[in-house]
């Protein structure tokens, strides 16, 4: 009994020691012995938050890129894929992000994938900072996704070349997964209707009708690990532990904008997604904003009042592209390329990790 006990003190130890860790330290650990492994398992089965973070108003592109660098090296968190945004500004050539992303890059375990682009603003939020929406400015948001037992989360990469006359064999870049497929995040060079409307088939075919695509058209770069480049689409693809719902912004007179707003942010409310380990990821087109509602980062305030501590994401782009999900599940739609894009409007996303039950014996 007493050779046992010394057993559990020297797990709990073990354990004490492993949750100071770094998040790319804790993956290696988990491959020295069967004591530690065990151990960081319960670690990650206690740590599903979402972390977010937003650049100060007042730092440049050195100041951010250093202070995101310093933020992502002291997460304790073990993240399983990374969303980078990043607003356009003079001083952020190609050079100068491909330094950021590889410093970005160094400080993620080696299977964590992270993609991102540049908008005309950026969104960001979170129980780590008291930030809001900045609109139309320079700066940079990011969002961790943490690694949690049943959860697949694979990137892709689809090239597109001036002499592509259409989108073919989307399906052979995307990837194949294990567990049900629930959400996909797309980032695009601005794609024409019948070009995003073959990308929306061919998800919806290999995954399901039920999945929930959300994603934006980017202003200038996108950021697939610690690549800059355009006229591509990239994404992330989640399956497994997580339910997520979208839901979408139109516009309209101010009073009917805010109408819209209200009704949006409640059908996220409303829906099955649990609200507990949520997170929100908002894409808006840059023409919305204070001349659509009468005052500056409206679309936060309101989603983070109806659904507060929920970490929140995003960019502003040139084009948002997702659809209602409840209101097409309410009328019994499938949802069409039509359905997608949105020139003026904003998509938002409510996701959840879930814990999944053990089967009864």
């Amino acid at each position: 009994m007493a050779a046992k006990r010394g057993i559990w003190d020297i797990a709990e130890v073990v354990e004490i020691i492993l949750r100071f860790l770094p998040g790319r330290c804790v993956a290696t650990a988990a491959q020295v012995c069967r004591l530690w492994h065990d151990t960081v398992e319960r670690i990650r089965r206690s740590r599903r938050d979402c972390v977010m973070y937003l650049s100060p108003d007042n730092f440049g592109f050195d100041d951010f890129s250093r202070d995101a660098v310093d933020f992502i090296s002291q997460q304790h968190i073990e993240p399983r894929a990374l969303l980078l945004f990043l607003g356009t500004s003079p001083s952020s050539s190609t050079v100068r992000i491909k330094s950021l992303l590889r410093s970005i890059q160094k400080c993620l375990p080696l299977s964590c994938p992270f993609i991102g682009c540049t908008g005309h603003g950026v969104v960001g939020s979170g129980m780590s900072s008291s930030r809001n929406q900045s609109e139309n400015s320079q700066g940079l948001s990011l969002m961790m996704f943490p690694r949690c037992e049943r959860l697949e989360i694979h990137d892709f990469y689809v090239p597109l070349r001036n002499k592509y006359k259409k989108i073919s064999g989307v399906k052979s870049f995307l990837p194949d997964m294990t567990l049900p497929v629930k959400l996909v995040i797309v980032l695009a060079h601005p794609l024409s209707l019948g070009k995003l409307t073959h990308l929306t088939v061919a998800l919806r075919s290999k995954y399901g009708d039920s999945v929930v695509i959300v994603g934006a058209y980017s202003d200038k770069y996108l950021f697939y690990n610690s690549e800059v480049t355009y006229r591509e689409i990239i994404g992330l693809v989640f399956a497994g532990n997580l339910q997520a719902t979208s839901t979408v912004i139109t516009g309209g007179t101010k009073q009917e904008s805010l109408q819209n707003l209200d009704d949006s942010v409640q059908s996220l409310v409303n829906s099955d997604v649990p609200k507990e380990n949520s997170f929100s990821l908002m894409f808006s087109c840059f023409s919305r904003g204070s001349m659509t509602y009468g005052y500056e980062n409206a679309e936060y305030l309101t989603l983070r009042d109806a659904l507060p501590g929920t970490a929140v994401a995003g960019f502003n782009g040139t084009a948002a592209f997702g659809c209602d999900t409840e209101k097409l599940k309410l009328r019994g739609i499938k949802p069409g390329g039509r359905d997608f894009l949105h020139v003026d409007a904003s998509v938002l996303c409510l996701g959840s990790f879930t814990i999944s039950q053990p089967p009864f014996s």
